[in-house]
């Protein structure tokens, strides 16, 4: 999945529901979306290719500071030392977060073609599992309730679009708008807060 939709968390809470031991949810490429993923996972598991300047869009977009496995897969291809070499550097950049008895992310290499390091990834995310029970009492109960906030948080606000954007363009307020901002009578601001302040009850200062 490209980020994760309210369809996808509720897919996610079906599975749970059923009691699925696991539930493996797979984001593309390396934005703030894909971030995100670690609001409704346990393990996060981050997969990199060498050569292709994943390691620099990963710190770019934050994945180091959420990955709790990396795996670099096509570990046949050039540069894989370096790029272990490279990621296991700025792990041990931040010494505070890795103190005495928290999780370390382990790097792996694989070929998931050849089914080369699957196992050992099996065993790591077996591992982080048991790490999290032994060692984060109540995590599981704070990460529900992170996840309810999250999820409440966006079906109040597509619920609000939906609601705030129909009574606009059922009124005709919308196109009134388009039409202001299209001949030069109102910026697009002014004219965002003349339709939504009044819906929502607020007032622009």
């Amino acid at each position: 999945f490209g980020g994760l939709t309210q369809s996808t968390r509720s897919a996610i809470d079906v599975l749970d529901a059923m009691g699925k031991d696991y539930i493996i949810v797979e984001t593309v490429g390396v934005g703030q979306d894909e971030v995100d993923v670690v609001r409704s996972a346990h393990t996060t598991v981050i997969t990199l290719i060498p050569g292709m300047g994943d390691d620099i869009q990963a710190i770019k977009a934050g994945i180091l500071e959420v990955g709790d496995i990396f795996v670099i897969n096509k570990s046949d291809r050039e540069g894989t030392d370096k790029t272990v070499s490279d990621l296991r550097l700025m792990i041990d950049m931040d010494q505070k977060k890795y103190r005495e008895g928290t999780w370390r992310p382990p790097i792996l290499k694989a070929q998931a073609v050849f089914d080369i390091g699957v196992e050992e990834l099996l065993e790591e995310i077996d591992r982080h599992s048991r790490y999290l029970e032994e060692h984060c009492g109540g995590w599981q109960v704070r990460r529900r309730k992170d996840k309810v906030r999250e999820e409440l948080q966006e079906m109040i606000k597509n619920r609000l679009i939906e609601e705030v954007l129909n009574r606009l363009v059922e009124s005709g307020e919308f196109d009134l708008a388009v039409s202001a901002i299209v001949e030069g009578k109102k910026d697009p601001y002014s004219a965002c807060d003349d339709l939504v302040l009044p819906v929502v009850g607020g007032a622009s200062d």
